[in-house]
C-alpha cells in the first residue's frame, strides 16, 4: 500500500495537487481547443490541440492509482478522515461514490 490514506492530511494534499493538476489540464484543453475551432486549417494549433489531448491522457494515467488505493482500505478509516480534517468534507460525494461503486460492483 502506498501513502495516500496514510492520514487525513496526507489525503488532502493528494485531492489538492489532484485538483490543480485537473484545472491546469483543463485550461490548457479548453484554450487549444477553442484556438483550433478558430481556424481549423491552421496547424499551428491543431498540433498545439493534440500535445494537449496527449497532456490529458498522460495526468489521467498519472493520477489512475489515486482511487484504488483508496479502495484498499477500510471505509471507515477513510471516512473518519472527514471528521478528522474538515477540509476533506467536499470530496464527501467522490468518497462515498467511490466506496459505493466498489460495494456495488464487488459482491
Amino acid at each position: 500500500m502506498g501513502r495516500v490514506c496514510e492520514s487525513g492530511e496526507t489525503l488532502l494534499k493528494i485531492f489538492k495537487t489532484r485538483d490543480q493538476i485537473w484545472r491546469k489540464v483543463s485550461n490548457l484543453y479548453t484554450f487549444t481547443r477553442m484556438k483550433k475551432d478558430e481556424d481549423n486549417r491552421e496547424s499551428k494549433y491543431q498540433g498545439l490541440f493534440d500535445r494537449a489531448v496527449s497532456s490529458n491522457v498522460a495526468a489521467e494515467s498519472l493520477m489512475s492509482y489515486i482511487g484504488p488505493e483508496i479502495l484498499s482500505h477500510e471505509e471507515s478509516k477513510v471516512m473518519g478522515f472527514l471528521k478528522e480534517v474538515k477540509e476533506l468534507e467536499v470530496y464527501r460525494f467522490y468518497l462515498s461514490e467511490l466506496f459505493r461503486q466498489r460495494n456495488t460492483h464487488f459482491r
